[in-house]
């Protein structure tokens, strides 16, 4: 796995710096490459088979490693990367504490460790698929934003225009 790492995170990079591959895109291949490679490990019976796999999986987790901060860039800007960054990094390690504990549980109940390997196709997949959705959601909020700012501006002047009358109107009562 670590092999495959070695090798994939400076191929991801290189691909990265195309102009013509949007990073999302190349996250949810790399985690569909995970996905296909647990399906493979799980099925596979022979142990060069399941070398392979292992060095395919961990091509793939390289692949997703690199391209979190290139999308948290592309999306949100480089200055904002150490914010994103941030947010992800307890989600890591509060998954690193939790998921082997409930494999463990998953063995112990079913004799196998299927259930969790199947549970990690599952997150790979979704993973996969909302990288996918990124541009979609990034071009809702900015729309949403666009909006609002159009209808803040609009409630802020009306309060300055209320607060201008207010004060006119109490200038002219003390002129009274």
């Amino acid at each position: 796995m670590g092999l495959g790492q070695l090798i994939s995170r400076p191929l991801f990079g290189a691909i990265g710096y195309s102009p013509k591959v949007k990073p999302y895109v190349t996250y949810s291949f790399a985690a569909v490459v995970c996905g296909v490679a647990t399906i493979t490990i799980i099925y596979t019976r022979n142990f060069a088979g399941q070398l392979i796999a292992i060095f395919v999986l961990g091509a793939g987790i390289g692949g997703c490693l690199v391209y979190v901060p290139v999308i948290l860039a592309y999306f949100h800007g480089k200055e904002n990367i150490g914010l994103g960054a941030s947010l992800i990094a307890p989600c890591h390690g509060v998954m690193a504490l939790t998921v082997p504990t409930f494999a463990g549980w998953l063995r112990d109940r079913y004799g196998d460790y299927k259930g969790a390997f199947w549970l990690a196709v599952l997150s790979y997949f979704v993973a996969a698929a909302v990288a996918m959705s990124l541009p979609f959601v990034d071009a809702t909020v900015k729309r949403r934003r666009k909006s609002r700012k159009g209808r803040l501006s609009k409630n802020v002047h009306d309060e300055i225009n209320d607060r201008e009358t207010k004060t006119k109107l109490r200038t002219m009562e003390q002129h009274r």
